[in-house]
């Protein structure tokens, strides 16, 4: 991966006060129901409710926020083990012993007779199991119970639920509303206690998690002939993972009899990891449903929720945005003229070719349209010229960004110019000479764009420049500017420059917050580009995402419903000139000289070395100098050279997004000085390289 893409994602990382919410488990609850959802993830705390994206229905009656349960010698896990054992079996409270010198504290050891189910659960693994550093995972160790109600008449389907609190919003994660039963795998259970089995009825879901050595078993009573589904979701609520591999989780789903025969397995569904399994029961009697993952691994956010049902299970067609154009389906020897879109069905092997009329220097584009519309196939394109010799060639096409949760983009996709006048033999094929149905699109080019927006969460301290990054993708030609706007807010807006230039497909723009006497509740936002294509002015809106990698290498931006903005006090701001639709001006080898007025710096403040995202090698800035306006006040003054090299291109922009970091000393309780850090963030100016470029 690109060594500045990485740089790019650990800068928009420092802004992102915002906690990663990892998990949710369950990953759903029945209408009317309340349940006790445990949520897992990193930089949670002071999380006070949650905020749902989608239909309303659910809501959080009370937060948790779990203390860190520590590591506790031999003798005090004895004796708590002991209390625990007590309680649940309704035996007398073991009396404390009376030393307990070196014993450590934890609010839920004082009030074990009081914990909740779930709180005794997860008290009863930090005890009984011992933590292994190989299988911790950081961004997951922070825990927090969310009391969730679904409202009788919640409409079935999927919400997204976020934490947040004290201005700050984590990401989504799926959330499942059903009309029908819940079933929880069965809780942990201590070595003096039966482990319990637990048993379902059609239709019903069953919740779990495949934790490190699991393999989770449910009964089931089932008559013979009926036709059953079983729909697992498990990579749905977690698509990418970044510290294992493959980098998602991968469900296996096994039916076994009363005698312990496998009968049914399923290991996805196509092309989709999570497995479907259909069948047709073949006597009477128990089944046994298993659940695991694929390699034997085990994880906390391996979160899974398995839809048990009769008859086939459904599955929606998925539809492709096309321009409106003539149809045809595929015949041998079909000659056509463009515009056309083409419906075929290839079969296994097979090798289907279209003859197409062309004009010299006409302009085409060949895109196929098959996983996209839920086909397993992966296209290849052969384009043949009018004398029969290979003039292009594609299987899967170019991606700068790795947008949404599919991990391979296999619809392939040719744009030619015609050299010369005559017929041309298009060839469609799969890589893996696999079956099944195609669109494709034979048309001139359109110019358009998309637009993407991470993350989807935006915290604004007030009066404060806050980065989001919009990625461009191009397609078919499109080069031009592209103008941004936030829109559905009366506070928020861009402050800085707000063109993405010609040609650039990354950039980082600064939202901005005025100040308020009371601080607004969240609210969904969009952020709009405007841009010129032959066809006429075009406005699109950018899609909310979060980045996620996978298996340490692919960063991945995973799309959420909303873009949500939430106002904090937390802001330090710069008090500066908007430097919207304005530009820098430096002259190759010059410098220039940028103040800020700063306010609520810590005391004894020192300025550090300024960093610039995605920085070219001609511009570099010097360490700032930091003057005292007002100490009482907290207002500074910051003086920050610029430098460009003398190789700079003239001509050449660049929208430069700067991260003033600095660090401080205080006095900590025991009166010992301590360092701290902090960064503010300055708007976004476009620096402009004079001169004239050749």
């Amino acid at each position: 991966m690109n060594f500045r893409f990485c740089i790019f994602f650990l800068l928009l990382g420092f802004s992102a006060a915002a906690g990663h919410l990892g998990y949710l488990y369950p990953g759903g609850a029945r209408a009317g129901e309340t349940v006790d959802v445990l949520a897992g993830g990193q930089n949670n705390w002071g999380t006070t409710g949650i905020w749902v994206d989608g239909d309303p229905g659910v809501e959080c009656l009370k937060v948790d926020n779990t203390p860190s349960i520590p590591f506790v010698d031999n003798r005090q896990r004895q004796y708590l083990k002991d209390l625990i054992k007590a309680h649940r079996t309704g035996k007398p409270l073991p009396p404390l012993p009376e030393n307990t010198e070196g014993w450590r504290k934890c609010p839920w050891f004082d009030k074990i007779p009081e914990l909740t189910l779930l709180q005794t659960d997860l008290l009863m693994r930090a005890l009984y199991i011992r933590p292994n550093p190989l299988q911790a995972s950081p961004s997951l160790n922070q825990k927090t119970i969310l009391r969730i109600r679904v409202a009788q008449n919640a409409r079935p389907g999927i919400r997204f639920i976020r934490l947040q609190g004290r201005g700050k919003l984590s990401n989504p994660v799926p959330f499942i509303v059903s009309p029908a039963a819940e079933i929880r795998e069965p809780a942990f259970t201590a070595p003096y206690e039966k482990r319990d089995l637990r048993e379902f009825t059609l239709p019903g879901n069953l919740n779990g998690q495949i934790l490190p050595g699991e393999t989770d078993v449910f009964k089931v009573r089932l008559k013979a002939g009926t036709l059953c589904h079983f729909k697992v979701y498990g990579r749905f609520f977690k698509p990418f993972i970044g510290d294992g591999v493959p980098g998602f989780f991968q469900p296996v789903l096994e039916i076994f009899d009363a005698q312990g025969r496998s009968l049914f397995r399923a290991d996805r569904n196509g092309l989709d990891p999570d497995p479907l399994l259909e069948c047709r029961v073949p006597a009477d009697g128990e089944y046994f449903l298993k659940i695991r993952d694929a390699l034997y691994r085990g994880r906390e956010d391996f979160v899974y929720r398995i839809h048990c049902g009769t008859g086939t299970y459904p599955r929606p067609e998925k539809k492709a945005e096309l321009p409106p154009l003539p149809r045809k389906t595929w015949t041998n020897a079909l000659e056509v003229t463009s515009p056309v879109l083409i419906s075929g069905n290839l079969a296994p092997g097979e090798r289907q070719k279209v003859r197409i009329r062309a004009e010299k220097k006409q302009q085409f584009v060949f895109e196929t349209l098959a996983r996209r519309t839920g086909s397993p196939l992966d296209t290849v394109l052969r384009l043949y010229g009018p004398d029969g010799t290979l003039a292009a060639e594609c299987d899967d096409p170019a991606c700068g960004v790795l947008s949404g949760r599919e991990m391979h983009r296999a619809d392939a996709r040719i744009a030619y110019t015609a050299p010369k006048a005559g017929t041309y033999s298009l060839e469609i094929s799969d890589s893996a000479g696999m079956a099944g149905k195609y669109l494709l699109r034979i048309d001139r080019p359109r110019p358009d764009f998309q637009l993407i927006a991470s993350p989807s969460g935006i915290e604004a301290g007030i009066e404060s420049d806050v980065p989001v990054t919009i990625h461009v993708i191009r397609r078919e030609g499109f080069a031009n500017a592209v103008k941004l706007a936030v829109e559905g807010s009366p506070l928020l807006r861009i402050r800085g420059n707000n063109v993405i230039p010609p040609g650039v497909e990354r950039m980082i723009i600064t939202v901005y917050s005025p100040w308020v006497k009371k601080i607004p509740a969240p609210a969904p936002v969009r952020i709009t580009g405007t841009a010129e294509t032959p066809d006429g002015p075009i406005t699109r809106t950018a899609i909310p995402a979060d980045p996620a990698m996978q298996a340490f290498a692919y960063t991945h931006l995973v799309d959420a419903p909303l873009l949500i903005f939430a106002a904090n006090w937390r802001g330090r701001g710069i008090l500066t000139e908007d430097p919207t639709g304005k530009k820098l001006c430096i002259p190759p080898g010059g410098k220039v000289e940028l103040q800020f007025q700063i306010r609520g710096l810590p005391d004894r403040t020192e300025p550090d070395l300024p960093e610039i995202a995605d920085a070219p090698k001609w511009l570099s800035a010097e360490k700032p100098e930091l003057v005292t306006v007002n100490a009482k006040r907290r207002q500074y003054k910051m003086v920050l050279t610029l430098r460009a090299a003398p190789s700079a291109p003239p001509g050449a922009q660049f929208p430069m997004f700067l991260k003033l970091s600095y660090h401080h000393t205080f006095l900590d309780k025991n009166r010992k000085t301590r360092t701290g850090k902090g960064y503010i963030f300055t708007p976004v100016w476009m620096v402009h390289v004079e001169g004239i470029s050749k």
